[in-house]
């Protein structure tokens, strides 16, 4: 992975962090979250191996945890990153995460090379409330 595309996961595992997720991260909720997306193995794995870095303790071993979850998942999920993203957020928080941290989401996942487009679509989808205007094409059609 290219040192630029580090950094970014970086951000954005800290970007996510600033939602208050810790508590979420050990309940029985983001198990089932990560069961149903079959990504359970990697969350197991990122957090063994910040549990082994003798350096890592505390809330540095969930902020790593969560770094190498992501860093995976974009690696061997790159097509379904954005909503699974999108999916994590709406699974913490509802529909209405705080808004600036969905803006630097959003900017964090468009610096990974996703299209404006593409990223704005999948938080329409996942239905959380961003900072964008929603594009003509991403309306929903209006009720009778």
């Amino acid at each position: 992975m290219q040192p630029e595309s580090r950094k970014i996961l970086r951000q954005l595992s800290d970007h996510i962090l600033e939602l208050e997720i810790r508590n979420y991260l050990a309940s029985g909720q983001f198990t089932r979250f990560c069961t149903a997306h079959e990504i359970e193995d990697i969350w197991s794995a990122g957090l063994e191996l910040s549990r082994d870095k003798p350096q890592l303790y505390g809330r540095d071993v969930e902020k790593n945890a969560l770094f190498e979850f992501l860093q995976h998942i974009h690696h061997s999920r790159k097509n379904e990153f954005p909503k699974i993203i999108t999916e994590l957020l709406t699974d913490v928080s509802g529909k209405h995460p705080a808004p600036t941290s969905v803006f630097r989401i959003q900017e964090d996942l468009i610096r990974l090379g996703y299209s404006r487009e593409d990223v704005e679509k999948a938080f329409f989808t996942g239905r959380i409330h961003t900072g964008y205007p929603k594009s003509p094409q991403h309306s929903p059609e209006p009720e009778n």
